[in-house]
C-alpha cells in the first residue's frame, strides 16, 4: 500500500479536508518546499466562476502538512466545482541525498542541487450542503440509521459538451525520456512509448466537463478485435475541464502494444457529460 501510494502521490499535493473544508498543502517528500502558492476557485456546473481565494506560505517542512486556506464556501444553491491549485519551489534536492536550503537563491550555490517547481491540482464536486449523518444513532454494515444525503441530482443532467482533442504517439521512448535514457527499460524488454493527449473544452461551452477519462485502444491485426492498451501511466486522469480550458496529458505504455505500423492506437475520451470520442493516433 505504501509503495503504491508513494508512486502515485505528487511531491506536493493540495487537498480539502472532508469535514472542516479547510485547504491543506501536503508535503510527502523528505525535502522542504519554499514559496508555496495556492489558489481555490469555485465554478458553477454551468461554467461560471463565482469565487476565487489565494494564499501563500514561505516554507513547508519535509514530510509535513500545512493549512493554506480555511473553508471555502460554495455560496451556490446547486453543486459546484472546487478547483485547487498549488505551486512551490523545491528548496534543495540531489539525486543521492536531501539538502535543506531555506533560501531558493542559495540552491545555485549548492553542489548538484537543482531548483525545481512542484505543481499539483485537485478538483472536487461539492454540494451546497454536506451530508447529514447522525453517528450516535448507530451505524453498521447496513449503513447509518439517521442520514440525509446531499442533493447531487443536477450532476447527472449536465448538458453535453463537444470536446476537442488530439493524440500523438512517440514510440522511441517513455514520456520525459530521450533515446531510451531514463525509461527504465531492461535489456530485451519491449521499448516504452509516450502518448501525448491534448483535450479541451470550447470557450462557449454551457457546462463544466466532469470526470474526463482517457483510454488507449489497440487492434489485433489477426483477429481485428479491439482491446485496451494496459497499463498506461497517465500524468492525470478523471479530471474536469472548465469552458475554454485545455489540458495536455502524457502517458507511458509498452511499445509492444502497437507494433503493427498500420494499427496505431486509438484514443477514447470518456466523461460524465461529453460524448464518446474515438481518435486515431498520429505516430
Amino acid at each position: 500500500f505504501y509503495g503504491a501510494r508513494t508512486a502515485c502521490a505528487p511531491a506536493l499535493a493540495i487537498q480539502r479536508h472532508g469535514t472542516s473544508g479547510s485547504i491543506f498543502a501536503v508535503n510527502s517528500r523528505y525535502v522542504p518546499f519554499s514559496r508555496i502558492r495556492a489558489s481555490a476557485e469555485v465554478w458553477t456546473l454551468g461554467g461560471r466562476l463565482i469565487r476565487v481565494a489565494n494564499a501563500t506560505l514561505p516554507r513547508i517542512a519535509p514530510d509535513s502538512v500545512a493549512r493554506m486556506l480555511t473553508a471555502v464556501p460554495v455560496l451556490h444553491a446547486e453543486p459546484a466545482l472546487l478547483r485547487l491549485r498549488i505551486a512551490a519551489d523545491l528548496a534543495g534536492y540531489t539525486d543521492e541525498t536531501s539538502i535543506e536550503v531555506t533560501d531558493i537563491n542559495d540552491v545555485n550555490d549548492a553542489n548538484d542541487a537543482t531548483a525545481e517547481e512542484a505543481t499539483h491540482r485537485n478538483d472536487y464536486i461539492l454540494p451546497p450542503t454536506p451530508d447529514a449523518i447522525n453517528f450516535t444513532a448507530g451505524c453498521g454494515n447496513g449503513g447509518c440509521a439517521d442520514v440525509t444525503f446531499a442533493d447531487m441530482t443536477s450532476v447527472a443532467h449536465l448538458p453535453f459538451v463537444q470536446l476537442v482533442h488530439s493524440l500523438t504517439i512517440d514510440s522511441r521512448s517513455a514520456c520525459g525520456a530521450h533515446n531510451g535514457v531514463g525509461s527504465g527499460a531492461r535489456s530485451g524488454a519491449p521499448m516504452s512509448a509516450c502518448a501525448t493527449v491534448v483535450v479541451g473544452s470550447p470557450a462557449d461551452a454551457h457546462a463544466v466537463v466532469l470526470g474526463v477519462h482517457l483510454r488507449l485502444l489497440a487492434t489485433d491485426a489477426r483477429t481485428l478485435r479491439t482491446s485496451d492498451v494496459l497499463p498506461v501511466l497517465w500524468d492525470d486522469d478523471y479530471f474536469a475541464l472548465v469552458p475554454g480550458e485545455s489540458r495536455t496529458i502524457r502517458g507511458t505504455f509498452t511499445g509492444a502494444d502497437h507494433r503493427e505500423p498500420t494499427e496505431a492506437p486509438m484514443l477514447v475520451v470518456e466523461s460524465l457529460n461529453a460524448a464518446l470520442k474515438l481518435n486515431r493516433a498520429l505516430v
